[in-house]
């Protein structure tokens, strides 16, 4: 009543608290503090979507270059879809008043967001995972020792895999957020043969960000039940094994 601030600072109107004693209240919006929020949320899905091609690869074993597309083609749709996801976020923020100047400055004080997926959020284009130093130093290590220890010498299959990877960057770099599918070009490793295919990320939103890895090394698991098994209750992953795509 007398003005005064709380201990946060804030100040109210006594008009818009004394309905509030018969269970109605006055709320203003705060789009920048829950875009604030959004972002926290966008770089750790990021990390998580990463994480997904990355894990189940590095837990020691031998892994087939199938193996690696296979990891990489779901990770993008994951990615794909949290990066969609902020975009509408962020196309929301701004029909709430928020100037583009504001949700750039949010995005860039996220610790880990990279100046690229920072721009191409901000245009609504998607911008594919590229794996880093620290993947392929590591498949390096594991498949020498594995070469070592069984006395043969088997080349790095990341670079087996690594033109097909990039077809999958290059297919799908530049995607309107808003329209556009995540593109997965299929190529036979043995044969040659290519051709693409559209996957359906926004018709199979997971039920939980969380993912729980299992114990199990990615070249033990069979092929047509890779996601599903690595993935449990994960409806994404399954349309994928399933091979719910659209041509």
């Amino acid at each position: 009543m007398k003005g005064e601030s709380d201990e946060y600072g804030k100040t109210f109107n006594l008009m818009d608290e004394l309905p509030g004693l018969t269970g109605f209240r006055s709320v203003q919006s705060d789009p920048e503090n829950g875009l604030k929020y959004k972002v926290t949320q966008f770089g750790s899905r990021l990390d998580k979507d990463r994480n997904l091609f990355s894990a189940p690869l590095l837990k020691g074993g031998r892994v087939t270059p199938e193996e690696i597309v296979n990891s990489y083609e779901y990770s993008e749709a994951r990615r794909f879809q949290t990066m969609k996801e902020m975009y509408q976020d962020i196309s929301a923020a701004r029909k709430l008043g928020v100037s583009d100047s504001i949700i750039q400055q949010k995005l860039k004080t996220r610790k880990g967001l990279e100046k690229g997926v920072v721009e191409s959020i901000m245009k609504g284009r998607y911008l594919p995972d590229e794996p880093n130093k620290f993947f392929i130093e590591k498949m390096q290590e594991i498949t020498n020792n594995l070469n070592q220890k069984e006395k043969i010498a088997v080349g790095n299959p990341y670079f087996e895999a690594l033109p097909i990877i990039n077809s999958i960057r290059n297919s799908n770099r530049g995607l309107n957020l808003n329209t556009d599918q995540i593109k997965v070009p299929k190529v036979n490793l043995s044969t040659g043969e290519s051709g693409i295919e559209n996957i359906l990320p926004q018709a199979f939103v997971p039920t939980s960000n969380d993912v729980v890895l299992p114990n199990t090394p990615i070249s033990q698991v069979n092929k047509s039940e890779e996601y599903t098994s690595l993935f449990p209750n994960d409806v994404l992953g399954q349309a994928i094994a399933n091979k719910q795509i659209v041509r």
